[in-house]
């Protein structure tokens, strides 16, 4: 089924990434703190990947385009997949050049035969899905070798995260509620499909809305640098990058 169809079904629109696609939503990540955020995302997807060349890309909501720069200078073979066709809207040029390929579909069940690309990117997505299971499963379907995620943990502060949530959007104008997750959920699931976590990478100690309020990526980073430093962002750390690959990959 494609552009959604499965998630209406269901009586729920399984579409986040149409809302991520948006100018709107990329203005959260513009200026040097923006761009300060974007760098440790790349950073650790680039290092989750370092003992694989010439990868076969799906980006599974990826019209963001936080993954592109980083993945093409990777030589990757990427595509992007966007549940519809105003995905393309911030990766145009990319798509336009050749760089980026992009299909439409539903992010819940991929239109892309089994084990049809090496690894499969899901960022921004599991926070905002009702059936992130059935993603999930998704996901390793069609994965040859490995998946990355993120998502909040929910041993950090966005425990709190509906009591902080007003707040949060007065900070942030344009966010949206999301769900928080345990580890233990998220390799259990990737476990069902004969997965296994072999990489973990928990990005700040602090609330990004928190970053965006103090404005200044030099004071951002020398914070979270020094409760990296300390043990805490390893243990409250949020969101997480998590990879997973198959039982049999080396």
């Amino acid at each position: 089924m494609v552009g959604g169809e499965f998630a209406k079904t269901r009586g729920v629109d399984e579409r986040p990434d149409v809302e991520s696609s948006t100018p709107a939503y990329a203005a959260r990540f513009s200026g040097e703190v923006g761009s300060w955020m974007i760098g440790i995302q790349q950073r650790a997807t680039i290092g989750a990947l370092e003992k694989w060349v010439n990868l076969r890309v799906l980006d599974v909501g990826g019209g963001h385009g936080q993954n592109v720069a980083p993945l093409v200078a990777e030589r990757a073979q990427l595509t992007v997949l966007g549940s519809t066709d105003q995905c393309q809207q911030l990766i145009a040029r990319e798509i336009a050049s050749g760089q980026v390929q992009f299909v439409q579909g539903s992010i819940i069940d991929i239109p892309l035969p089994d084990r049809s690309v090496d690894v499969c990117l899901s960022y921004r997505m599991l926070a905002h899905l009702v059936h992130w299971r059935k993603h999930i499963e998704e996901l390793c379907r069609v994965a040859e070798r490995a998946v990355l995620v993120d998502f909040p943990s929910r041993r950090s502060v966005n425990i709190a995260s509906a009591i902080l949530f007003r707040l949060k959007r007065r900070i942030e104008r344009n966010t949206r509620p999301f769900t928080c997750y345990s580890e233990g959920q998220i390799e259990e699931a990737f476990a069902l499909h004969g997965f296994r976590a072999f990489y973990r990478y928990p990005q700040y100690s602090l609330p990004m809305a928190m970053h965006r309020t103090l404005g200044s990526a030099a004071i951002s980073s020398r914070l979270e640098q020094a409760l990296r430093s300390a043990g805490c962002t390893g243990l409250i750390g949020s969101p997480i990058i998590a990879g997973f690959c198959r039982r049999d990959t080396k």
